[in-house]
């Protein structure tokens, strides 16, 4: 991580930014081991972008940009980077990580994980299913971000917004630039409604 972006520092000039788009295309995502070692994500604000390298069922890839075998499939926001990726996405549980409920959804028989409601309402593919959904996630895959203030990155802000509007509106730039079929929010249909319905099913049969 350290060598891209001195490589980045290198060919921007002072008044020169690179593209919230072409960042995410220059960098290297990076798996399990390296995000919770040496490069852990930072304890700031930003966006940050999955990928994954298993043909998930009824994922359509065609479109998708790549890294080698790693297809680019998600984007999401954070208020800490480092929290939401490592603690929530990887770590975490169904309940408090959209990607983790979509994923588990459409992996249900691969895993296999069932989803459910605990009595406190809460989403869950239980103890053994979430364990499971961590392991496949450290297989198959990988992760980059984009801390909101590297100033040599041009954020689609104006002056006087807050942090939430400059990431919210980041977010729904890239959804609408990249094809992303597991973010179901301000996505189109012909990207993310397939999967929308599968985990719409999903979770209408685990309220029972």
């Amino acid at each position: 991580m350290a060598g891209f972006l001195n490589w980045i520092l290198g060919r921007i000039s002072a008044d020169e930014q690179i593209g919230l788009e072409d960042y995410i295309e220059r960098q290297e995502p990076l798996c399990y081991d390296a995000v919770v070692g040496s490069q852990r994500p930072p304890n700031e604000a930003g966006i940050y972008a999955w990928f994954f390298d298993w043909r998930i069922p009824s994922v359509c890839r065609s479109g998708c940009f790549g890294h080698s075998t790693f297809k680019l499939l998600y984007i999401g926001q954070a208020s800490n980077l480092r929290r939401r990726i490592v603690n929530c996405h990887f770590k975490g549980s169904a309940d408090v990580s959209t990607l983790r409920l979509t994923l588990g959804c459409l992996l249900e028989e691969v895993l296999p994980a069932k989803l459910s409601v605990t009595w406190r309402g809460r989403w869950t593919f239980s103890r053994d299913g979430e364990k499971r959904l961590s392991e496949w996630m450290r297989l198959h895959a990988r992760v980059t971000w984009i801390r909101l203030h590297d100033k040599f990155v041009d954020w689609p802000s104006t002056e006087g917004e807050g942090d939430e509007d400059v990431l919210d509106r980041a977010e729904r730039r890239l959804i609408k630039s990249f094809w992303l079929p597991l973010n179901l929010a301000h996505n189109r249909e012909a990207v993310c409604g397939v999967v929308k319905r599968i985990r719409e099913q999903c979770m209408h049969e685990a309220k029972g």
